[in-house]
This record gives structure tokens, sequence and C-alpha cells, in this order.
């Protein structure tokens, strides 16, 4: 999976492993990965326009080509 990602803490940067990004895989405790930065998005899974399933499936992982394909916000 390759290195983790960067997550932003008090205006900076920081690396985090995937050991530690694939504990984030649950309803109230939910981070992805896109291109190779940290999402918390445990308060969103509720407001996904998908829907909490959709994008709760991808916690804990690099959701950067399922995320490229239908969202250009990030």
């Amino acid at each position: 999976m390759g290195k983790g990602g960067q997550k932003a803490e008090n205006g900076h940067e920081k690396s985090i492993p995937w050991s530690e990004i694939e504990t984030h895989n649950k309803r109230d405790d939910n981070w992805i990965v896109v291109n190779g930065k940290v999402y918390n998005v445990t308060n969103f899974l509720k407001k996904h326009p998908g829907g909490a399933k959709v994008l709760g499936s991808y916690g804990g992982q690099d959701a950067t080509v399922s995320v490229g394909k239908t969202c250009n916000v990030l």
C-alpha cells in the first residue's frame, strides 16, 4: 500500500504509516487516503451524497482511484 499518507495537524503535515491508517475503518472513526493525504471523514459519512455505506467502505484505505472517478473536489 505504499508509505501511508500525510495528515495536517495544527497547520503542519505529519506522516501517518499504513498500520495506523488501517485502524481507522469504523463508522465512528473513519479515515481515507486520497492522493497521499489522509482525511478524517467520520463526521462526513452521514452527509455523503452516496450515503455512509459508500464512503465508509473505504475506511482505512487508499480511496484515490474511486474518489477521482466521482469527485473533483479534493
